[in-house]
């Protein structure tokens, strides 16, 4: 009797951290979908994960002290492993927009010119970004986010980025500019422009410029099934530059920044034929502003 207690404990141990908990918004009730998850055990992100589009995680049944949870738009979280329940809630995150000027001019920053480079890959679960800087020196208005693509083998479902410039030598961004989540889809089989209209969400360039770019959360075939295949991997044209701020953090389990460039110049110069090249490969990746 005493071995079937201890079975049915362990067993309900077992599916308790095996369930299905619900992202919510605390003001709204609704849910938060592609919310960041991460494990923490003693102190240390030991893995983590993405919520799907419903805004549900699965959490998984090994060793960990408490999730973290993240999304844009909404104040971190820590809970401990015994305090998860069936719901969790995040708190909206309270932003103050500065006032600007508008007008109805239009002007390009960021990288639409110049020599074509090599195209990269657009992982899953990897943020990409470049710096862009602000050459009008004040504060304006974001318009519109664009990028070039090759091909699409899969279809993307991805998170633009916008961070603030908190580090001049450029080895990590700030915190992020948007006050709400941004999630679009690169669709199987385009090719070429792919645009991302801003003009409803208030987005403020400071005058220190900013890091801009996309995260990938998820890889979708032409059956709407859900690719682990590394070859279906989509890529993004790049552009030759003096500028080398082009920086990749893969989010799991890690969550840590590194800059593509400087780790070219660091390790990979030493080993390349073209070692006394003087330019760096950066993401493609520009923004439409209104100066005022």
């Amino acid at each position: 009797m005493q071995k079937i207690c201890f079975l049915l404990i362990l067993l309900s141990n077992i599916v308790g951290y095996c369930q299905i908990i619900a992202i919510k918004d605390s003001e709204s009730q609704q849910h938060i979908p592609y919310a960041s998850i991460y494990l923490i055990e003693k102190d240390i992100q030991i893995a983590g994960f993405s919520a799907d589009e419903n805004g549900t995680i699965n959490v998984p049944s090994q060793n960990f002290d408490r999730l973290k949870l993240s999304c844009i738009g909404y104040e971190d979280r820590l809970v401990d492993k015994n305090e998860i329940k069936g719901i969790i809630y995040l708190s909206p995150r309270k932003i103050e927009l500065e006032e600007i000027s508008i007008s109805n001019s239009i002007e390009k920053l960021g990288y639409f010119t110049g020599k074509k480079g090599r195209y990269l890959g657009l992982l899953k679960d990897t943020e990409t970004v470049v710096y862009i800087p602000n050459t009008f020196n004040k504060p304006i208005s974001i318009k519109a986010f664009s990028m070039k693509i090759k091909k699409a083998k899969v279809t993307n479902v991805a998170r633009l980025l916008f961070y603030a410039v908190s580090d001049t030598l450029h080895r990590a961004p700030g915190e992020t500019l948007l006050g709400k989540d941004i999630i679009f889809n690169i669709e199987q089989g385009h090719e070429g422009l792919v645009e991302v209209d801003l003009s409803g969400y208030d987005i403020i360039l400071p005058a220190e410029g900013a890091y801009v770019g996309l995260n990938i959360i998820e890889c979708y075939d032409a059956n709407g099934l859900y690719s682990r295949d590394i070859h279906h991997m989509n890529e993004f044209e790049t552009v030759t530059s003096g500028q080398h701020f082009h920086l990749i953090n893969r989010k799991y389990p890690s969550d840590k920044w590194i800059n593509s460039n400087q780790l070219w110049e660091a390790t990979g110069k030493k080993y390349s034929r073209r070692r006394d090249r003087k330019y760096f490969v950066l993401g493609a990746f520009w923004i439409t502003v209104s100066p005022g």
